[in-house]
């Protein structure tokens, strides 16, 4: 067959005719015979196909790129890479498939195994070879051919998700192409929170949430990932002198980390707004300066594990902390001395404290469900429903082992 065909006898080479009258001679029933072949049916069989291949060999990172601050020509060995890992057939199916699909009739099987594959997270790993093979550009008219075909179906929330997922290649195509990782780490958690792209397979990659350290001279990752953020991290900054970064993210909140131990809990500002006081996994509570951003003193020591939660008296004379050690201490505002022994009777991490108005009780909350009633001094624990009416002297601890709660 080699007279009249191409790649007949090299299977990286595709199989075409060497003369449009061969082809015309193969698609005329009456004068091929039984050599006649139905376009249609190939088309079909052919989509099907591709549709099976991407199914069962798509996977996530499918060239185990190392590090996404490499742009895809500055990895060496990537085209070795590439072709060690998306044989021929898996590229030609991620490249073509929507053009056999486009020739045939609407088919519920089809329509199935694409649904399979392009409504959830291996979408994403289509892109990503796409992206890997230069070919990123062939998304977007792709998923518009097909979303356009499976209308003649019931497949609405696929054909809007397809939709999603053009925006998606059109936005961020470019930044995809010139470094695949990005595809994960830029463009997915840049999509729009409601997009159903997003919501589909932003829980596929949770694991994504975090902050990491770099050398940036080095690209060593210089300490472990920073957790905490419960929604997709779209930006971090260094303060000027380097000693701490901020993170804002998906999950509406703004964390505040030091850059040398790790993760800040908790931060307040003393009552007449001239000094912070922030605690921090390094079991320390630190305080601020805040008219000229400056650590006032030395870190505060105390705790025995990390600081998840303080607050300032009424008046700024006292901070309370709480920890993951159980414990709450009380320290001097000013001097950050510590004032009397750790305040002991929760019996799980104190996540929370707040002192009364008139600063003479302080309420704690902890992962042992107990809590303080609106009305000043009643107490009430979930556990066993009962409640009891406590006054207690200025700056006298008490512990209630029966409410599991700590007051001053």
């Amino acid at each position: 067959m080699g007279s009249l065909l191409t790649g007949a006898t090299d299977c990286f080479i595709p199989i075409r005719p060497l003369h449009a009258s061969f082809y015309d001679f193969l698609t005329d029933e009456k004068r091929s015979g039984p050599f006649f072949i139905d376009i249609s049916t190939v088309h079909e069989d052919l989509a099907f196909a591709c549709v099976q291949i991407m199914q069962e060999e798509l996977c996530f990172n499918i060239c185990g790129l190392e590090s996404s601050y490499l742009r895809n020509c500055d990895v060496i060995d990537l085209p070795e890479k590439i072709k060690k890992s998306i044989p021929p057939h898996l590229a030609c199916s991620c490249c073509l498939w929507s053009k056999h699909i486009e020739q045939t009739d609407f088919c519920i099987s089809i329509a199935q195994s694409v649904e399979s594959i392009f409504h959830n997270v291996k979408i994403l790993f289509w892109m990503e070879v796409l992206s890997l093979l230069k070919c990123i550009n062939v998304g977007p008219s792709s998923l518009a051919i097909v979303a356009k075909w499976m209308q003649g179906g019931n497949c609405k929330d696929t054909v809007a998700f397809m939709y999603d997922a053009i925006k998606c290649l059109q936005h961020f195509g470019s930044v995809m192409e010139e470094s695949t990782p990005h595809l994960y780490l830029s463009a997915l958690p840049f999509c729009p929170a409601m997009s159903m792209l997003a919501s589909k397979v932003g829980s596929s990659f949770l694991t994504l949430l975090k902050i990491c350290l770099w050398d940036a001279e080095t690209g060593d990752q210089v300490c472990n990932p920073l957790w905490g953020h419960t929604g997709k991290v779209l930006s971090v900054a260094f303060s000027p002198e380097g000693k701490w970064i901020a993170s804002g993210s998906y999950d509406q909140v703004i964390c505040l980390w030091d850059a040398e131990t790790g993760r800040v809990w908790s931060v307040a500002f003393s009552p007449d707004g001239r000094r912070i006081a922030s605690g921090s996994d390094d079991e320390t509570i630190c305080l601020w300066d805040v008219e000229i951003g400056v650590q006032a003193g030395n870190p505060v020591q105390g705790h025995t594990a990390a600081v998840q939660s303080a607050a300032f008296s009424p008046d700024g004379r006292r901070i309370v902390s709480g920890s993951t050690d159980w414990t709450l201490c009380l320290w001097n505002g000013e001097t950050g001395v510590q004032v009397g022994n750790p305040l002991q009777g929760h019996t799980g991490t104190v996540w929370s404290v707040a002192f009364s108005p008139d600063g003479r009780r302080i309420a704690s909350g902890s992962d042992d469900e107990c809590h303080i009633h609106a009305k000043p001094r009643i107490l009430s624990c979930p556990k066993s429903g009962s409640s009891a009416r406590l006054d207690i002297p200025p700056l006298l601890p008490l512990f209630c082992p029966l409410f599991q709660f700590c007051c001053i």
